[in-house]
């Protein structure tokens, strides 16, 4: 995945400022560059209870703020140019689990991070239907990370969101 900067890097290095003649694989490395941002991978966090599942080094579960056993989660964020687009799912077991300002992940770098005083907010949706669970938000916050805000009680297994935000490219 490539951001702004390496894309217009990328063109100024290999096609705008090269003398005397451009290499067509020049021209197809920067090609291939532009391409790769329009169709990218999806990447995934994922919570089981206790641990991180296939971690990423962009965003890091909060393990320390997570209640332990008690919630599960697995968000899938799309980055195509300068807008992240996000899909989860989150659930609790056991006990009814009541979280007020919980952490679920921080953003580790600028790729996934959105944009300075912008926020997304999602309303969870119940099992994917149109039920709203009331009091209950995701937010995606530069500085605050991926915070879960309101009570899941015990039995829901399947609370879907989805949204999107920008980022600085």
């Amino acid at each position: 995945m490539s951001t702004l900067a390496q894309i217009t890097a990328a063109i100024d290095d290999d096609i705008r400022n090269k003398t005397p003649l451009v290499l067509k694989v020049e021209h197809a490395d920067v090609e291939q560059l532009i391409t790769d941002e329009m169709f990218p991978d999806s990447v995934k966090i994922e919570w089981n209870g206790t641990t991180a599942i296939d971690p990423i080094a962009d965003i890091v579960c909060s393990t320390a703020t997570l209640p332990s056993s008690k919630c599960q989660f697995q968000i899938l964020f799309t980055k195509i140019g300068n807008r992240v687009f996000y899909k989860g799912a989150m659930g609790a077991f056991g006990s009814s689990l009541q979280i007020n300002n919980a952490q679920l992940a921080t953003f580790a770098t600028e790729l996934y991070k959105p944009l300075n005083n912008l926020s997304s907010r999602s309303i969870i949706i119940s099992d994917g239907s149109s039920n709203v669970v009331p009091n209950v938000i995701i937010l995606f916050d530069r500085t605050q990370g991926i915070k879960i805000q309101g009570g899941i009680t015990q039995g829901i297994v399947s609370l879907h969101f989805e949204g999107s935000y920008k980022v600085a490219n």
